[in-house]
């Protein structure tokens, strides 16, 4: 069959899948509601929360076990390892010049700890006491080379890694030398979307957390698969985002993040328990589990210990009571989930606004013409025909008359486009019928496993990680892939024109770039993150000026992510780990901030998306309070909206 029939005849059957699939999906929740369990359990400890002094934490990522009564934690946010007492207590705490985001940690036979640092893509070791021995890695594609490294384990003498980006796992000897490597990006067996986390047991089988795939995949010592069990969904057994796992006595545990619970399982991936249980008030620990990232047991199976990186704290488990459950009879988050649930990127006009929700793999689209925005329709549903989505991210509003907006559909590595159903009534022109909307079509590289129906020219490279849109003056589309460090260049259809950037520190170079937004004269304004800078282009790509670096002072930047611009092209940038909103001038002048860690109004818990709307309000996501808030260009708050019953609460 020629490769245009193929395509044809794909076009065709998953059309028909995704018009299915959107119909089912509009207003319905991504989760069923009957089920129903019992699952908080009291801690033994708990300890943690936001702050820079020892003992406390910015986004904790990983945590290991150093002995029965302490316990390693990567402290991402402020690049360190901290080492604790069971219950909370501080010992000391060492990094590394250079080290940027450090994640999962092992103890080798030796005792030193080895650690993999996502942020500077690569492996370092360090003695019991803090003292770095060596360090091996940089970032790249190439056998050696890693891309956002995120956990590391240790199999008979030798390093495994899980190179997340690369979505393979790589095998080095003690001293770091490569050996062998497994996997690609893809959805059959063997082949991983963002795997975070590996594990090993006692007879060399290793268990992988294969996170954008929402499944456990097992395999053997070299790397042949053996089995895999999981799938999106919130009943016993199945995953939304397995992002850790953990072997201890014959058992396998997965923090289960989105589903906000830990499972147990098996090594042949039988189900046997669960605990924890989404907060129904801010920040509630004792049992109540919000996004927990990582998952480690003591050597004496003693304890179970748990790092919410979101709440910045850790709870340590009795491992004899885990499976001593209480009843609970508060919604589970899901039955919330038509409404609002959290979002990550925000693109607003005159008439509508839009939010990406990587959570439920879906775009929400609002009616922005009254003082708060109100809810037409959610697009998407997790999957990978026409019409579904794996961790949305950018958005672009293409056409606002017709209802029509394109999605970074960054775990597919495509983009896709949709449309809201005008209203046929003559006296309510302009408006948009509610729960109603379709796919329309997709955009990405020939060389996808995943159909497409419209294939980007084969002669052109293509992104890795689709994600922040902008557009030009003359029409032309703007398109972010952190995962390369690229800026891409369309013209309207997405024919391809340019690329540039590439990984570095240099000016014109980047590290991550998160967001992007052009100003009136179609000056092109950049969050470079992992450099704590933004940059500004011209409109032909080219360098004319940069400001900021790390720090949490004012023009300073901790986790930049979103950028806006407006009135005076005035640039707008909030940053997640400090909670707040930085206004600059167009040259990048600190004018002011506001914000700070909090559920009022005018308080954030990890500000996300910003945009300018077309009335000049800033609508952020309040990716934390799972809500978006609206303030005037002098920081005054405006309105909040979200999945609380009332139009200004957070929606736990």
């Amino acid at each position: 069959m020629t490769n245009m029939l193929r395509k044809q005849s794909w076009i065709v059957f998953q059309f028909a899948l995704a018009m299915v699939a959107s119909a089912s999906y509009a207003g319905d929740p991504p989760f069923p509601n009957e089920l129903k369990y019992p699952n908080v359990v009291a801690p033994k400890f708990e300890f943690g929360t936001y702050g820079e002094a020892e003992g406390l934490f910015r986004d904790p990522s990983a945590l290991l076990f150093a002995d029965d009564s302490a316990v390693y934690v990567s402290d991402s946010g402020n690049n360190r390892i901290q080492k604790l007492t069971v219950d909370g207590k501080p010992l000391g705490a060492f990094t590394a010049d250079g080290m940027l985001n450090p994640r999962g940690m092992e103890k080798t036979s030796t005792k030193t700890v080895l650690l993999v640092a996502e942020g500077s893509h690569e492996v370092l070791e360090f003695s019991e006491s803090g003292v770095l021995q060596r360090r091996f890695g940089t970032f790249g594609h190439d056998h050696g080379q890693f891309d956002r490294p995120k956990d590391v384990a240790i199999l008979d003498g030798n390093i495994a890694i899980a190179d997340s980006g690369n979505c393979r796992i790589q095998f080095f000897t003690s001293d770091g030398e490569f050996l062998s490597a497994f996997g690609s990006h893809g959805i059959n067996p063997g082949e991983f979307d963002d795997p975070t986390s590996l594990a090993v047991d006692s007879k060399g089988f290793i268990y992988v957390a294969d996170a954008g795939n929402n499944r456990i995949q097992k395999f053997s010592s070299d790397g042949k698969f053996v089995k895999t069990w999981g799938g999106w969904g919130s009943h016993a057994g199945l995953f939304a985002t397995p992002i850790s796992v953990e072997v201890s006595g014959g058992l396998l545990y997965v923090a289960d993040l989105v589903n906000h619970r830990l499972q147990a399982f098996n090594t042949d991936g039988k189900f046997l328990y669960q605990w924890g249980r989404h907060p129904p008030v801010a920040h509630e620990g004792n049992g109540r589990v919000h996004y927990p990232s990582s998952i480690a047991a003591s050597p004496n199976g003693q304890y179970v210990a748990v790092i919410e990186s979101f709440e910045n704290r850790c709870q340590v488990f009795g491992f004899k009571s885990l499976n001593a459950v209480k009843q609970v009879d508060d919604n589970a988050w899901w039955e919330k989930a038509t409404r609002f649930h959290y979002g990550t990127r925000v693109r607003a006009g005159e008439t509508l606004l839009a939010i990406s929700e990587p959570d439920t793999h879906s775009v929400l689209l609002f009616d922005n013409r009254g003082d708060v925005p109100e809810l037409i329709n959610r697009f998407g549903g997790q999957g990978n025909t026409f019409g579904r989505m794996v961790r949305p991210s950018g958005i672009l509003i293409t056409d606002a008359a017709r209802g029509e907006f394109v999605a970074s559909d960054s775990g597919n590595r495509r983009l896709q486009m949709f449309a809201a159903e005008p209203n046929p009534d003559p006296e309510a022109a302009g408006t948009f019928v509610k729960n109603a909307g379709k796919f329309v079509r997709a955009f990405g590289p020939p060389s996808s496993d995943l159909k497409l129906t419209d294939e980007l020219d084969d002669s052109a490279p293509f992104f890795r990680e689709p994600s922040a849109m902008a557009n030009l003056s003359d029409g032309h589309i703007l398109l972010c892939d952190p995962a390369d460090h690229q800026v891409f260049e369309y013209e309207p259809g997405f024919k391809f024109v340019k690329r540039w950037g590439g990984k570095g520190k240099e000016q014109g170079q980047f590290d991550r770039p998160l967001d992007i937004a052009v100003a009136s004269n179609d000056d092109i304004y950049i969050v470079d993150a992992y450099n704590f800078r933004i940059q500004v282009f011209d409109r032909d790509a080219n360098f004319k000026r940069e400001w900021g670096k790390a720090g949490s002072a004012d023009g300073e930047f901790v986790s930049a992510f979103g950028i806006a611009i407006g009135d005076d092209d005035n640039v707008f940038v909030t940053d997640s780990a400090t909670h707040k909103i930085q206004k600059f001038s167009k040259d990048g002048d600190f004018i002011k901030s506001w914000g700070s860690w909090g559920t009022g109004n005018g308080e954030f818990y990890k500000p996300k998306g910003i945009a300018v709307d077309g009335k000049g309000r800033v609508v952020v996501v309040d990716f934390g309070n799972h809500r978006a808030q609206m303030f005037d260009q002098g920081g005054e708050f405006l309105a909040a909206f979200g999945i609380g019953e009332e139009k200004n609460s957070p929606g736990y």
